[in-house]
């Protein structure tokens, strides 16, 4: 089932924007409904349109402070009627690779939107030929290094079923989708030849492979090494302090209400859930919670307030309206949340 929001969105990027769904295509159906990322590949010249075009449906763009690659960006919508989050994926230009460097960028994006098609979700996918192409590329980038190799071997069911899937997709269509203009490469990265087995012995191969697409990187032996060390260090960093993108314009939840109306439980749900997508902060506002910090001085705050005068015996005295019931009522109201995106 198609979120939605991504149905009015590809109603109109249809119309107007060449683009199409370059990889984990075997997953779309899944993505589609608000459960994974889509990875879409978008005609650099239409880069403007575009984006007017997603934010106009309530998309807005978050990424990573320190993590950024060029013609690379992430935009973030939410389906109220599913109340489901929906990402999408944009590539304005095929910069692939490692996972935490895409040291590639491959000039086939004119291959690929000149050669997609309408599939049965109304999407513009790659034809199987250029995703067989992309596919084996990818392959044998991951597989030229140690641990990209480690990537590979850890999401192998899910590179076998997107494997599955463009071979089927291959066979049903009965000929053969490589362009002329690369027909180098669709020889070189042949998809029917490609071992799926989780042996060392394939990096050797792997790496003479790729050594054909040397121009296109985008870095030198030492500077790639040295990028890839430092992202690789910040992924780590951020997967073990939970750091996730920010917002370009950031935006607030306020939560009020009197207390025991479940202002806690509503905060501790929506950060749990936000915070799976973007970097979230929670500010206390009024009468902040006991802390292991703050408890030791609640006693003397306690007696603070009896030598004042201003506890108990004004609190409680029913007779006393004015000053006990409005301060009742200021009291049950002060408390609040927000929540920083």
């Amino acid at each position: 089932m198609m979120l939605g929001l991504y149905t009015n969105l590809f109603k109109w990027l249809n119309q107007e924007i060449p683009y199409a769904v370059w990889k984990a295509c075997h997953e779309l159906r899944v993505a589609l409904d608000g459960q994974g990322d889509i990875d879409l590949l978008v005609d650099l010249e239409h880069r403007k349109r575009f984006i007017e075009l997603v934010r106009d449906h309530g998309f807005v763009r978050a990424e990573f402070n320190s993590l950024k690659f060029p013609f690379v960006e992430h935009y973030y919508g939410f389906d109220k009627e599913a109340g489901k989050i929906c990402h999408l994926h944009v590539y304005f230009k095929m910069v692939t690779g490692e996972s935490h460097l895409k040291s590639y960028s491959i000039p086939i994006e004119h291959e690929i939107l000149s050669n997609k098609f309408l599939n049965s979700l109304d999407v513009y996918e790659a034809s199987f030929g250029d995703q067989a192409l992309i596919y084996s590329m990818r392959h044998y980038i991951k597989r030229a290094s140690l641990a990209g190799f480690l990537f590979w071997a850890h999401e192998k069911k899910d590179y076998i079923d997107e494997y599955d899937y463009i071979r089927s997709g291959l066979s049903s269509a009965g000929r053969d989708y490589s362009h002329p203009d690369n027909d180098n490469l669709h020889c070189v990265f042949n998809f029917q030849s490609i071992n799926m087995a989780t042996r060392l012995s394939g990096y050797r191969r792997a790496k003479d492979t790729i050594s054909s697409i040397s121009s296109f990187r985008r870095f030198k032996a030492i500077e790639a090494a040295l990028k890839s060390l430092y992202n690789f260090g910040v992924r780590l960093f951020y997967r073990a302090f939970r750091v996730r993108k920010r917002l370009d314009n950031g935006f607030v939840l306020a939560i009020s209400g009197v207390d025991g109306s479940g202002k806690s439980s509503m905060v501790k749900e929506l950060h749990a859930w936000l915070s799976n997508y973007f970097d979230v902060d929670v500010l206390h506002l009024g009468k902040p919670t006991p802390r292991g910090v703050t408890l030791p001085l609640r006693p003397l705050i306690f007696l603070y307030r009896i030598f004042k005068g201003k506890h108990r015996d004004n609190y409680n005295d029913p007779t006393n309206y004015s000053s006990g019931g409005d301060l009742r009522k200021k009291n049950a109201l002060s408390g609040g949340y927000v929540i920083l995106l």
